[in-house]
């Protein structure tokens, strides 16, 4: 989005002669650092649209987490539940 200029990520990660196929691993080591909430810092946000774009994926991440948190709780207090009751009967 902004064309490589020198204070995108491609440009401080030294990326910008690398192939399509080296910005695109990069990339996903990003999104998967940021998803699993790592966050080592060596691909960081510097220009407003990466600012943007690294808070939007966040979020997601956040509402996957509290999903995912859920669904656990979840069935493990249904599955306690359902061993009382096979025990009554």
């Amino acid at each position: 989005m902004d064309d490589f200029s020198p204070d995108t990520w491609v440009s401080r990660n030294n990326l910008v002669d690398a192939s399509k196929t080296e910005q695109y691993v990069a990339s996903i080591y990003w999104a998967f650092q940021t998803f699993v909430s790592l966050g080592y810092g060596d691909i960081y946000a510097h220009t407003d649209v990466e600012f943007i774009i690294s808070i939007l994926w966040i979020l997601v991440n956040v509402g996957f987490y509290s999903f995912s948190l859920s669904n656990l709780t979840s069935t493990l207090a249904n599955i306690d539940v359902r061993s009382r009751y096979l025990r009554v009967m």
